[in-house]
């Protein structure tokens, strides 16, 4: 997910939440932010089912990734060398930096 910025002017296809102000990159990603104020944060919140953990977010796909950590389940894997990881943005990071990747870039 794209990350907010501290900026104080919003980029084009960009907007700026009213509540936080923080700006949002990506257009659609904001519906997805805007959760985040939600009176019913406690009812949309996602937590590990692992036992003594208390990791929550507001996106499954966040806990499931995290999961994968107590399960050590690493099914992610570079496809120019042995790395392995359960976190698909590791393995994009791991990719720039050891392999010249160049992701495509998303489009609106």
């Amino acid at each position: 997910m794209p990350r907010a910025t501290s900026s104080s002017k919003p980029e084009e296809g960009s907007v700026q939440c009213e509540i936080c102000h923080a700006i949002i990159a990506r257009r659609q990603d904001f519906p997805r932010h805007m959760r985040i104020h939600s009176d019913k944060r406690d009812e949309i919140i996602f937590k590990c089912p692992w036992p003594g953990c208390a990791y929550e977010s507001l996106q499954r796909s966040n806990v499931d990734i995290h999961h994968r950590i107590h399960t050590q389940e690493k099914s992610k894997a570079c496809p120019d060398c042995d790395f392995t990881t359960s976190d698909p943005g590791s393995l994009t990071r791991h990719r720039k930096r050891f392999h010249g990747y160049q992701p495509k870039a998303k489009t609106a």
